[in-house]
């Protein structure tokens, strides 16, 4: 019980940081804590369709915040993570995921053929917008593990759908990677002058939003 307490008061504590304090930095430690939550996200069947990007040049993320609006966490947050999804999904990947559960769970490859054909079959079925669609969802779920786990660790974060894809596409040059953006998450460490820090936090009654049939 004392841990689920812990988790929801981390809940309570975040907010989407609008102000970082410029003179303090994460730790290697922390970054590192970040990267490994993103990499142990959940994900529909396993697929993980997507790759974060740690940017830190200044220089790099001073181009990035012309692209945001001109939003101040992008160019002031110890680091800026950007979060994106494959362009395509493909039988390669269906290849991929059955080699990486073969070697993790030492299962070879021809006893994994059922689940095999299930991931085929899916894949085939997704017309190249449906899967763009559900690639951003499972881009989603990473960003949600990644806001608990910074709550829960007192890392500051702000979520950000504000800025041009294409722009930032261009700029990181994703197309290239086979990668599109889809949603931005700054983090670091609250400045003092945040004012948002102090708001109540407003979030309907629980019988509003969840309901037990």
């Amino acid at each position: 019980m004392a841990e689920t307490h812990e988790i929801l008061k981390a809940l309570n504590w975040r907010y989407a940081t609008k102000q970082f304090d410029t003179s303090k930095k994460l730790s290697d430690g922390q970054v590192s804590f970040l990267k490994e939550t993103l990499r142990l996200s959940a994900s529909s069947f396993g697929f993980q369709p997507w790759k974060f990007l740690f940017i830190t040049d200044s220089e790099l993320r001073k181009r990035l915040r012309t692209k945001a609006f001109n939003q101040t966490q992008v160019e002031e947050a110890s680091h800026l993570i950007v979060l994106c999804r494959q362009e395509k999904l493909t039988s390669a990947d269906v290849d991929k995921l059955i080699s990486a559960t073969s070697s993790a769970t030492g299962a070879p490859e021809d006893s994994l053929a059922g689940f095999k054909n299930v991931l085929s079959g899916f894949v085939s079925g997704l017309s190249q917008e449906k899967a763009e669609v559900w690639c951003e969802k499972q881009v989603y779920i990473a960003l949600g593990s990644l806001l608990t786990a910074a709550a829960r660790a007192g890392i500051d974060a702000c979520p950000m759908e504000g800025f041009e894809r294409p722009g930032f596409d261009e700029v990181l040059g994703l197309e290239k990677k086979g990668l599109r953006s889809v949603v931005l998450c700054t983090v670091g460490i609250r400045s003092e002058g945040d004012k948002y820090a102090t708001r109540a936090k407003v979030r309907y009654p629980l019988a509003d939003v969840v309901e037990t049939i």
